[in-house]
């Protein structure tokens, strides 16, 4: 398999503005992963003392501001916050010198639903995956409801936005990447063929699928069968099942690392 490296320079995030975070868990794993990364987190009376502890202790270190609000305000920021919210300054970062022989990578061409990126990180994240690409329009970001459904998964997996996936995925052709396309239009299933080493899955959009443009990038179509043709897999969904039948093939069941 081809690994040669190229020269080219380095990605830069289209997002540099702060991401809200929102929901118990994706709170309680910024603050074990990246507290560097917290600029301020706001928290209400009601927050519970082991949270709120942790907010502290962590604040003192790693000198980010900490406010006591009502339930009220932060109901005004976002409804479903849950009695804390905080402020990211970064993002996790794409490390392309830990990919290995066997690496997984998933471009998401033009997911909208925060819930479905969320379901998404929060699946990437327990079946390693080693980072996700999305457009930087035309699609959702790190949103609040993205973090929470996530459960911590945004710290573990790089979210990188990109102009548009050519780039990229020429680049990773070149150091031995394999592009599958989940589409309808696949002759073979993902449970029909032996998934490369290193692997990327593009899926398309909630009720577009891949634009025609994405699909000339993929090395080959594949499907994921199903009883009924009259509707199709969520795409949070499809990315479960491609992620874990990547795992099967390459990893031990049992073991929860590479």
């Amino acid at each position: 398999m081809n690994k040669k490296r190229t020269d080219r320079p380095p990605r830069q995030s289209a997002n540099t503005s702060e991401r809200l975070i929102a929901g118990t868990h994706a709170i309680e794993e910024v603050l074990k992963v990246n507290p560097s990364h917290i600029s301020k987190i706001f928290y209400t009376k009601e927050t519970s003392q082991q949270l709120k502890n942790n907010i502290l202790d962590a604040s003192k270190k790693f000198r980010f501001i900490t406010e006591e609000k009502t339930k009220g305000a932060l109901d005004s920021l976002y409804q479903n916050h849950q009695n804390c919210l905080v402020w990211a300054k970064d993002r996790p970062e794409f490390d392309e010198s830990a990919l290995k022989d066997k690496s997984l990578l998933l471009f998401l061409d033009g997911v909208e639903d925060p819930h479905n990126l969320g379901a998404i990180t929060r699946s990437s994240w327990l079946l390693n995956v080693d980072g996700i690409y999305i457009p930087d329009n035309r699609s959702v970001d790190l949103t609040p409801t993205a973090h929470k459904v996530a459960c911590g998964g945004v710290e573990h997996v790089p979210i990188t936005a990109e102009t548009n996936f050519k780039n990229p995925i020429e680049h990773f052709k070149e150091i031995g990447f394999w592009v599958y396309g989940l589409s309808h239009k696949g002759k073979k299933t993902i449970f029909d063929i032996k998934l490369a080493p290193r692997t990327i899955f593009i899926l398309g959009a909630e009720d577009k699928g891949l634009r025609s443009t994405t699909e000339t990038l993929c090395d080959e179509l594949v499907s994921i069968p199903q009883a009924s043709s009259e509707a199709s897999f969520n795409v949070s969904v499809a990315a479960a099942l491609s992620l874990y039948e990547y795992r099967r093939q390459h990893f031990s069941p049992r073991s929860s690392k590479r």
